[in-house]
């Protein structure tokens, strides 16, 4: 709600031009970084543009906002259901409405990320012992998730040695290597969660 403009819950699984989101403002947007000349500088800019369309940020409930710790910290989601005092509905709901993801989904991601993380830290690593070290019951659960939250393997990933572990540079439809760099008529950077 704070950056786009519209609750959490209502853009999940969904596509939308960022016009229909921004209105006038996206054409700026996108040619201010279309003209930026690499990735950081992108990134800068991109991190401006959502700074200042930051709005006020009314205070999230209590047991959403422990709950985020708890799952992050790597807690089940039964426990923080539980200490919420809400039912699983219930909580589930406000949930979403906060984050824009199921619980569950939300546990998913954070422990993706603590793998990406390794993966990304520990290029070397037996992929096996990460998955293992990040919460996942084997290798195969981890494959799966990797390759769901960012379109390639882990190992892929390690051969594409991103410069930014959250940004995968697409291949440019065209076969020439913009270096990650983005321009409207170009391939986008993939956000690994």
């Amino acid at each position: 709600m704070a950056l786009l403009g519209a609750r959490e819950d209502e853009l999940k699984g969904c596509h939308f031009d960022l016009d229909t989101l921004w209105g006038s403002a996206a054409d700026s947007a996108l040619d201010r970084l279309s003209a930026a000349t690499n990735l950081q500088r992108q990134l800068d800019i991109l991190e401006s543009l959502l700074l200042a369309r930051l709005r006020a940020i009314h205070g999230m409930h209590p047991a959403i906002a422990a709950a985020l710790g708890t799952i992050t910290a790597g807690a089940g989601i039964a426990a923080a259901t539980s200490a919420s005092g809400f039912s699983h509905r219930h909580f589930a709901a406000l949930f979403r409405r906060a984050t824009g993801l199921a619980p569950k989904t939300y546990g998913r991601v954070m422990r993706f990320q603590s793998a990406l993380r390794s993966v990304a830290l520990r290029n070397e690593s037996d992929l096996a012992a990460l998955a293992l070290e990040a919460g996942y019951c084997d290798q195969s659960h981890f494959n799966r998730d990797f390759r769901l939250f960012t379109g390639v393997t882990p190992t892929m990933y390690r051969k594409l040695a991103p410069e930014f572990a959250h940004h995968l540079a697409l291949p440019d439809p065209s076969g020439v290597d913009t270096g990650g760099q983005v321009s409207p008529s170009q391939g986008r950077p993939t956000n690994l969660a």
